[in-house]
């Protein structure tokens, strides 16, 4: 399941990159136009600014979908997720490239669990105090 939704993450991110923010932007720059000087300097609105909370809203969503989805499904949801990924993979590294440092998210949902990896992973064992190795000695003498 959590490959999954790692894919959906991803896949929604690459999406909103590609199809939503260069729509978006025509439109913000026409707001701006109106608005004082200070918003327009100091925190100005940009495409990530605006969808992000709407993101976060689809994962949770995505995710307690996920949960109600039979197991032996999920590997084709996975094998789908990472299709679609695969087909807009190249375009959306390009569209990366043209973003303004506002419009990124660094180290964010498009490279989240990207072939079983991010570098948050072994920090969420260490922030859940879990320690493995006494984990690992604890089952293996349970076992004998």
């Amino acid at each position: 399941m959590n490959q999954v939704e790692c894919a959906l993450l991803r896949l929604a991110r690459k999406r909103n990159v590609l199809f939503l923010y260069p729509a978006l932007r025509p439109q913000i720059a026409k707001v701006l136009e109106s608005t004082p000087e200070i918003e327009r300097s100091v925190d100005p609105p940009n495409s990530y600014s605006l969808t992000y909370a709407a993101e976060v809203g689809q994962h949770r969503r995505s995710f307690e979908l996920l949960t109600t989805v039979p197991e032996e499904q999920l590997s084709s949801l996975l094998a789908e997720a990472l299709d679609a990924e695969a087909k807009i993979n190249d375009h959306f590294w390009d569209a990366r490239k043209n973003l303004t440092d506002t419009e990124k998210q660094m180290l964010g949902f498009e490279i989240y669990g990207d072939e079983g990896r991010h570098y948050a992973f072994k920090g969420i064992v260490g922030n859940l105090r879990i320690k493995l190795e006494e984990r690992y000695a604890a089952s293996t003498q349970a076992s004998e």
